[in-house]
């Protein structure tokens, strides 16, 4: 967990992606390196979505941890506490990637998924698109 590690993003942190309120500024802390394809389900949280292990394709953004504080900010932001991760809104995971080949640290939901509905093709930025902004999902949910 140095800089040079990788940290695959599917979400409100991609660089497309509609900003959300209070997320970390990534700069400083991450470069992206380009697009990438992670294995699991994405489901809709309504204002942000949440990865669940599954073999599915999920589209994501590859980005190259160039600070050594990156970790503890996007741990933070992600509620993940590695000493209490049943606690844990969500959990960091090295996993493999789908494309390119290699791996990089994610971000997993902790939470059941059995009753949350999954976005058809695993894209939250298309998904976003379609539905509106974050803003017009959260009033709605």
């Amino acid at each position: 967990m140095a800089p040079g590690d990788h940290i695959a993003f599917y979400g409100t942190l991609m660089s497309e992606a509609p900003p959300l309120p209070g997320a970390p500024s990534l700069s400083g802390l991450v470069t992206v390196v380009g697009p990438c394809v992670l294995a699991g389900a994405l489901h809709d949280l309504g204002s942000y979505p949440a990865l669940a292990p599954g073999a599915g394709r999920v589209a994501g953004e590859l980005c190259r941890i160039v600070s050594p504080d990156a970790l503890a900010i996007l741990d933070a932001w992600e509620d993940y506490v590695a000493d209490d991760e049943d606690g844990s809104e969500y959990v960091r995971r090295r996993v493999t990637l789908l494309q390119p080949a290699g791996t990089a640290w994610t971000y997993e939901f902790n939470r059941p998924q059995a009753r949350l509905p999954v976005i058809d093709g695993g894209d939250w930025i298309a998904h976003v698109r379609d539905r509106g902004t974050v803003e017009d999902a959260a009033r709605r949910s």
